[in-house]
């Protein structure tokens, strides 16, 4: 996990974990290129908080279906198995 993706370093996630968890209570990655036997993602890439949409589930057992990810005017729909979300409180989003 030293390189996440073939951008970032390891020391680059972390501090963006910490910047994104103080400014926003939420950090997120996009698993991309998942292993269909694994499960296992080839890379994990950050997502800006403020582009992430949580999709809120119609159903009372999952609280979450899915996320959007907004670039410039275009939604792009993620799956729950697509993406990790950490979380912590927040004062500005309960």
């Amino acid at each position: 996990m030293e390189t996440p993706n073939s951008v970032d370093t390891l020391e680059d996630l972390l501090y963006l974990y910490a910047h994104h968890i103080k400014l926003t209570g939420n950090f997120f990655l996009l698993k991309d290129e998942i292993n269909p036997i694994t499960k296992l993602p080839a890379s994990l890439w950050p997502l800006v908080p403020s582009r992430v949409t949580i999709v809120p589930s119609e159903s009372g057992r999952e609280r979450v279906a899915g996320y959007t990810y907004r670039v410039g005017r275009d939604e792009i729909p993620l799956s729950v198995d697509e993406v990790i979300h950490l979380k912590r409180p927040h004062e500005n989003n309960p």
